[in-house]
C-alpha cells in the first residue's frame, strides 16, 4: 500500500473508485457531463491554477 502525501493541514490518499462511498450509486454520465459543461468556465481561466490544472482534462473530455 502506498503511504499517505502530507500537506500541511491534509493528507490524500490513493484510492480505488470502488472505494469511494456510493460510486457505484452515482450516475457517472451525468457527472461527466456536468463537468463538461464546467469546462468553458474552467478554460477561460487558464492563467489561474485551477484552470491551468483542469485544462488537458477539460480538452480530453471535449474530444470524446
Amino acid at each position: 500500500m502506498s503511504t499517505a502525501l502530507e500537506i500541511a493541514g491534509a493528507q490524500y490518499f490513493p484510492l480505488l473508485w470502488s472505494d469511494l462511498k456510493g460510486w457505484k450509486e452515482d450516475d457517472q454520465l451525468a457527472a461527466y457531463n456536468a463537468f463538461r459543461i464546467s469546462c468553458r468556465a474552467i478554460t477561460s481561466q487558464a492563467g489561474r491554477p485551477v484552470g491551468a490544472a483542469l485544462g488537458l482534462p477539460c480538452r480530453l473530455a471535449r474530444g470524446l
